[in-house]
């Protein structure tokens, strides 16, 4: 009977752990090593089963082995590891980003569940299923190898059939990417092409292979004259493989910065894989142009790309202006000044709108057009996205923000609010991620701008940006607050408790699952 219940017990865990720990390796794009590596950083170790069996173990060694005290013990203790499981958070029902049980995910599931059988029968002991628990991050490394050449000939089908809707349904693609700014630049160009011709783009900020193929799958109709494809990148050769996936003939880089500096290494190897975009165009029979801010030209790579035929000049901008009612600009086009206008915030949106004018423009899409798309453009959920609740505290959720200019840019907006409404500018923020060996002095840099101008700094997850707020302790000032959080969750209830009218409320960055905690396990 215990030896039963033990091996029931054992497989309820391994059904609930094994959800848990998808749930992180999902966010991290399936990658084992980097979910291993999350394991270690983390100390993501089961600690309440194992403390409960080991008290079993324990106690029924002290008083001796005796069957009946030796079952009493194990059945006590295995029911209170059944309800410590049943307790635990299930990720498909609860968290920032839940688990989503695509067909990948439910294979890696079920495989998983499988190889465990085999350790979860043989376990016979209270010590040897402590072993089998701390087992089970491990079973989910061993499955996802062993499902790799399955991934790759399913990920292979997707990627043909893709292919071949794009070449049936033949339409314009223009590709986009960029260390930051690619999806406000999608939404935008998106937007201006929308009044002009049918128009598809990538939904939210999918810019992934099989992201793209289930988008061309699903959405793609024979209708649609223009495809806008965001496409991302961890390593070199990522978007190249997307590109020739759909075969982009105009493409535009939005910037080149430090975000995700920890994989690629280097900001000039980040450089050379976002100019494998326009290196692509650049080789296609039918190719309509390029560009990118002037700015990259200081890039080798893309000083050399400059110098092509097809590379379209950007429009540049004089009288830049951000009010509360959102930005102005001046262009000059064929000769005439032309004032642009967009109820959306942040200076930096400035040059994706230059960006977006200067493609639209190259495919025919008169100016007045765009002049009137723009003033109706709508704000760019979690970008910079200001609103005002009913107690006239004013929002400004910069969530999605992940780069050092976009933060900045927050700060001038959040400071713009705040002396307008004559109220506390708040900060929360978690800092930035991947920016390998530059986290602490770009951090150091953020923290100095913060509180030049912030009242309250709230700081998410503050174990892991120390060199914030140590800067921010050094330079306090007056009256200005420096709160520590462990968890979003902590920031919100610290604002619910202490917000007041008039309060101006920054929310830059918010951190996934697998960064912000660990699971209570």
């Amino acid at each position: 009977m215990t030896l039963t219940l033990l091996h029931f017990v054992l497989f309820y865990v391994a059904t609930k752990r094994l959800l848990t720990y998808l749930h992180i390796l999902q966010q991290d794009d399936y990658a084992p090593l980097r979910f291993l590596n999350w394991l270690w950083v983390k100390k993501s170790i089961d600690r309440y089963m194992t403390i409960t069996l080991s008290i079993g173990t324990f106690t029924i060694w002290l008083f001796g082995s005796g069957v009946f005290i030796s079952n009493i013990i194990s059945t006590l203790c295995l029911l209170i590891v059944l309800f410590i499981s049943y307790r635990e958070r299930v990720p498909t029902k609860s968290g920032k980003k839940l688990l989503v049980m695509t067909s990948r995910a439910t294979r890696i599931y079920c495989v998983c569940l499988l190889l465990s059988l085999p350790s979860i029968l043989q376990t016979q002991t209270l010590l040897e299923a402590i072993l089998m628990i701390h087992c089970i991050p491990f079973i989910l490394i061993i499955g996802c190898y062993l499902l790799q050449p399955i991934e790759s000939m399913i990920y292979r089908y997707f990627i043909i059939k893709a292919q071949r809707t794009l070449q049936s349904h033949n339409p314009v693609v223009i590709g986009i990417t960029g260390s930051y700014g690619k999806t406000s630049l999608k939404k935008i160009l998106g937007h201006i092409l929308s009044k002009y011709e049918p128009t598809l783009m990538t939904p939210g900020s999918v810019n992934t292979p099989m992201g793209i193929c289930k988008v061309i799958k699903d959405d793609l109709k024979p209708s649609h004259k223009y495809f806008i494809v965001e496409m991302g990148a961890y390593y070199k050769q990522s978007i190249a493989k997307l590109c020739d996936l759909t075969r982009p003939v105009m493409g535009i880089v939005s910037s080149i910065g430090p975000c995700h500096l920890e994989r690629f290494g280097s900001i000039d190897n980040i450089a050379i894989g976002k100019s494998e975009l326009i290196q692509s165009v650049a080789t296609h029979p039918h190719a309509k142009g390029f560009t990118f801010p002037k700015a990259l030209n200081q890039y080798p790579i893309f000083h050399k790309m400059s110098q092509s035929k097809l590379m379209i000049e950007p429009l540049t901008a004089q009288h830049k202006e951000q009010t509360i009612n959102g930005l102005s600009m001046s262009i000059e086009h064929q000769g005439e000044a032309i004032d642009l206008s967009a109820p959306i915030f942040g200076l930096h949106q400035i040059d994706n709108i230059l960006l977006a004018t200067t493609i639209a423009l190259q495919l025919g899409v008169p100016m007045q057009l765009i002049k009137s798309a723009l003033k109706s453009l709508p704000q760019i959920p979690s970008r910079l996205e200001v609103q005002e609740d009913h107690r006239h505290v004013t929002w400004i959720n910069d969530a999605y923000n992940a780069n050092p200019e976009g933060f900045k840019q927050g700060i001038t907006l959040l400071n713009e609010f705040g002396v307008q409404k004559s109220g506390r500018k708040i900060l929360v923020t978690p800092g930035i991620v991947e920016l390998g060996q530059a986290h602490d002095p770009i951090h150091e840099s953020l923290a100095k701008e913060a509180m030049r101008y912030v009242d309250v700094i709230i700081a998410v997850s503050h174990q892991r940006i120390k060199a914030f707020v140590r800067t921010c302790h050094q330079l306090k000032q007056g009256n200005q607050q420096i709160i520590t959080t462990l968890t979003f969750k902590d920031a919100k209830k610290w604002l619910d408790e202490n917000v007041q009218p008039k309060d101006t409320i920054l929310i830059s960055n918010d951190l996934p699952d697998l960064l912000e905690s660990r699971p209570a396990i």
